[in-house]
């Protein structure tokens, strides 16, 4: 097989389903975005490492202005991607209580449903991704430079004009959980009560990374901790929460009616922000359409006595066999499905495991040496300086919750990228550095609400830097330096 140009676009985990789901999502092209010439995949359990080709994310590059400024099409990817994830949400939500009832023809039909949205929730995630808005931020800039705007100055105010101003659950999330914090402060007890409400609500969110929810210990720790501030820092970090977006917007507000930007800028800096949400949107919906997922799962357990667990490691025809013949996968080739690898060409779609997959990733991955490194460049995604000891927390961590518990305040953050169970290792550290990402990603958004100097899109710091190394994060000039 010939080696390929390929690029590590995005580390993360996801089970086996979630990612022949995306493979096969890719190999339909159901949505704007979605159209790259070849993707491969290397699985280890549930930690996945994505390829695409240099000359697609080029391509993708070339060709994102011109989608960009076509509005109708825009507006009609929007509106899919909504209808869609909501969809997928409500029916999954709807089925659980009912599945006893479905017999399993009907039972096979739904996960289908459901596996098909999927499909199309990942593929919309694609035009969020760097590929597509390296030259809306190269444009953007190069028009800035025209201005009046001192260059020293550009960082902050292209930080100001792409912070999200809307609000998301995870911001919900927080407030909640401090007004919780303010009742136990006052009352001097937590209310099991309204913790448990808050846990069902919410604990979902703790699935981004590990199979468990976040479960009621979780909460009362995170309040725990809050206690310790003194109530008017509580209640005053409530009050800014609450505030902060407006007082972005009437920030952003002035600086546009100040620098007499064109409307062809304004227009790109809304289109920046509105998919810093979505993208924001679309990763907690699949979240979340996982967790609840376990409950098919469960059921079809019930049903044909294979552990969910084995059940995650079926493809979608295997699965329509054991719920319709009573096929199973004998346990020794589940064993073996440990490692896999997909390879998507055009239409065709190879999946490969256990030595055939170790095989795939000799043959296709170059092994490269990066111990001679001690200066990296990415994107900047929050300006400012700071100097600290590295710490990474990333997909290939195995206790993630671990590491964050015992990362010490003022470390460096250094990640594959960011999601929503890192926040509070993003509030701890000192600045964030991640291998993937663009000005919509995650540490993009959640860095500039915490005022973190942040360097995104570093491909490789993960693979460069060590736990320990003493380093130099420059986000006006997107640069890393290793210091000792």
């Amino acid at each position: 097989m010939t080696k390929n140009t390929w690029v590590l676009r995005w580390e993360s985990r996801h089970p086996f389903y979630r990612v022949e789901a995306f493979f096969q999502g890719h190999r339909k092209r159901p949505i704007l975005g979605s159209n790259y010439s070849k993707l491969m995949c290397i699985g280890e359990n549930n930690k996945v490492q994505m390829y695409y080709l240099n000359d697609d994310l080029i391509d993708k590059k070339g060709k994102s202005l011109e989608i960009f400024y076509n509005k109708k099409m825009i507006q009609d990817y929007v509106e899919k991607t909504k209808n869609n994830y909501m969809s997928l949400i409500n029916s999954l939500k709807n089925t659980i209580n009912s599945t006893k009832n479905l017999d399993n023809k009907e039972l096979l039909d739904v996960f289908k449903v459901m596996f098909e949205r999927i499909e199309i929730l990942l593929c919309s995630y694609d035009l969020s991704r760097p590929e597509y808005f390296e030259a809306v931020e190269e444009f953007l800039l190069k028009e800035f430079g025209q201005t009046e705007i001192p260059d020293e100055e550009i960082p902050d105010i292209f930080s100001i004009l792409t912070t999200n101003t809307e609000n998301t659950i995870l911001d919900d999330e927080e407030i909640e959980r401090l007004k919780l914090t303010v009742e136990a402060k006052k009352s001097g007890d937590i209310s099991e009560k309204k913790l448990i409400r808050h846990q069902k609500k919410y604990g979902w969110i703790g699935t981004s990374e590990k199979e468990e929810e976040w479960d009621i210990s979780y909460y009362r720790k995170q309040i725990q901790d809050e206690m310790k501030l003194p109530i008017s820092q509580i209640e005053s970090n409530i009050r800014t929460k609450l505030k902060s977006k407006k007082e972005i917007i009437k920030k952003q507000e002035r600086i546009l009616n100040e620098r007499g930007l064109s409307e062809e800028a304004k227009y790109l800096l809304e289109i920046i922000k509105q998919f810093s949400h979505l993208r924001l949107n679309l990763r907690l919906k699949w979240v979340e359409a996982g967790y609840l997922n376990q409950a098919l799962f469960k059921e079809i357990e019930k049903r044909t006595g294979v552990a969910s667990k084995n059940l995650e490691k079926y493809t979608l025809n295997e699965l329509e066999s054991l719920l319709i013949e009573n096929n199973a996968i004998p346990n020794d080739r589940i064993i073996q499905r440990k490692n896999y690898s997909f390879i998507l060409e055009g239409e065709q779609l190879s999946v490969f495991w256990g030595d055939e997959a170790e095989k795939i990733q000799n043959e296709q991955i170059e092994d490269k040496d990066y111990s001679s490194i001690d200066e990296l460049r990415g994107n900047i995604a929050n300006p400012g300086r700071f100097s600290g000891f590295v710490k990474i927390i990333n997909s290939l961590t195995d206790d993630q919750e671990g590491a964050i518990e015992e990362m010490q305040d003022g470390e460096i953050l250094v990640t594959g990228m960011t999601r929503p169970h890192l926040i509070q290792a993003m509030k701890k550290s000192g600045a964030i550095i991640t291998d993937e990402g663009g000005i919509c990603c995650h540490a993009a958004i959640v860095s500039r609400e915490l005022g973190k100097p942040c360097i995104v899109g570093t491909n490789v710091a993960t693979k460069v830097f060590k736990n320990g190394d003493y380093i130099e994060v420059d986000a006006h000039e997107g640069i890393i330096r290793r210091l000792k």
